[in-house]
Formats: structure tokens, C-alpha cells, sequence
């Protein structure tokens, strides 16, 4: 009998102590959110001319189909711009209307270019989504930018 409860002892230490290796991830990197399987990195930039002085939109990267949603390419541009947040009210036809409820940084610190660069970069990048040709912008107007419907053709002849 004394041998039997040595044995289950041991084989009930053995099983105590054992690696779960169902509660170790792998993954140290805290910023990666689970489930999140897109780039967000800018899609959209400007590029100085200064032969002419123009500032041009230039396309950084193509998004896949997974990152024209409108909430990831909100979240690129929030993850770009972190001291200007974007929130998505919503889509209808051919606009998404997104709103800045804190706008001081985009229309009272950023100037009127680094405010208009802002603006089409968004702009272009919000209506890389199938269908959506305009982006109406609702905030609190200020010095360097105003709220209202966008589309890409008010930034084509730079600005």
C-alpha cells in the first residue's frame, strides 16, 4: 500500500509541476492587438515641388481589400496623426462623415499648410473605400482649418 501512495504522490508532483504551455502567448509585444491583421501605416503623403512650390499627394503603399473598411482606415490615420483623433459617425452613399471633437491641434497649432496637408491626406486616404468619393469633416472651425464635404479634387492642383 505504502508503495502505491509513493507512486501516486510522485506522479501527482510531476503532473503539478509541468509547463502550461496553454498560458504562455510567445508574444511580448504589447501593442499588437489580437485579431488585427492590417498595416497602418500611412497609405497617403505630400511631396514638396520646389521647382513649382506646389505640394503634391503621393501614394505611399496600395491598401489590401482587408484595410479599405472604414474603421482601419480610420484607425491608420488616427495612428499617423495621434494628436488629431478621427471618429467615424458614419457612411451613406457616396461620403463618410467622421468628426474631430478635440480639432486645437489641426486648427489652431498646425498652421494653415501643415492644416490643409492634414486634410487631404485624409481626405485621400478616407476615400480609398470602394464607393466613397467625399469625406464630410465635422469639428469645430478655428484659424487654419474649416469643417465641411471634401473630395480629392479640392487638393488635385495642390495647395
Amino acid at each position: 500500500m505504502r508503495k502505491y501512495f509513493f507512486v501516486a504522490g510522485l506522479i501527482f508532483l510531476a503532473a503539478c509541476t509541468g509547463n502550461d504551455s496553454s498560458k504562455e502567448t510567445g508574444n511580448e509585444d504589447s501593442t499588437e492587438l489580437p485579431g488585427v491583421a492590417y498595416d497602418i501605416t500611412p497609405v497617403w503623403s505630400y511631396e514638396y515641388d520646389s521647382a513649382s512650390g506646389a505640394i503634391n499627394m503621393k501614394k505611399l503603399r496600395e491598401p489590401n481589400k482587408e484595410e479599405t473598411s472604414a474603421p482601419t482606415l480610420v484607425t491608420i490615420l488616427n495612428s499617423t496623426w495621434p494628436d488629431i483623433q478621427l471618429q467615424l459617425v458614419k457612411t451613406s452613399r457616396d461620403t463618410m462623415y467622421v468628426s474631430i471633437p478635440q480639432p486645437t491641434v489641426l486648427t489652431q497649432q498646425m498652421g494653415t499648410t501643415g492644416a490643409t496637408q492634414y486634410m487631404a491626406i485624409a481626405t485621400y486616404t478616407l476615400t480609398e473605400m470602394t464607393g466613397i468619393r467625399y469625406v464630410r469633416f465635422d469639428f469645430e472651425e478655428g484659424d487654419h482649418a474649416a469643417p465641411g464635404t471634401y473630395s480629392r479634387a479640392d487638393f488635385t492642383k495642390g495647395f
